[in-house]
């Protein structure tokens, strides 16, 4: 997945989380996504 993807993903997942802010999931997925980002970064 392109690094543009990873970053619209998190964008999405903000969204959602805006909306429903106690959904621990949303907050997992930022995480994860944001340690993939990483990695590829090395």
């Amino acid at each position: 997945m392109a690094q543009g993807r990873f970053e619209e993903a998190i964008d999405v997942f903000q969204q959602l989380l805006k909306k429903d802010p106690e959904n621990y999931r949303f907050e997992k997925k930022i995480k994860d996504i944001q340690e993939m980002l990483e990695k590829q970064k090395s």
